[in-house]
């Protein structure tokens, strides 16, 4: 829960001290977490995220990019798998 503190606080994350009226993430178990005394991972240094895709053949059925090894209706009943065709077949996960 983001509050504004009333006193004093030290960060879990960091040990920074953190002055009253300043806001911090409160937990129920009495950690406090600053928002300014410790660097942030900034949304664009993480990964960009794979956009879902769709394979569609003749049949109007198409696979995902999330599961490639299935076979999808139009309104999205998975009604088969592939084999992936490694030689680890199942164990690799494919």
């Amino acid at each position: 829960m983001t509050i504004t503190l009333k006193r004093e606080a030290t960060c879990a994350e960091c040990g920074a001290t953190i002055q009253a009226g300043t806001r911090a993430n409160w937990y129920r178990n009495g950690a406090v977490y600053g928002y300014d005394c410790h660097p942030r991972t900034a949304k664009e240094n993480r990964p960009a995220r794979q956009p879902f895709r769709r394979q569609w053949d003749n049949e109007g059925h198409y696979r995902s990019s999330l599961d490639p090894s299935g076979l999808y209706t139009a309104d999205g009943a998975c009604i088969g798998r592939m084999r992936c065709g490694c030689e680890d077949y199942p164990c690799c996960g494919h």
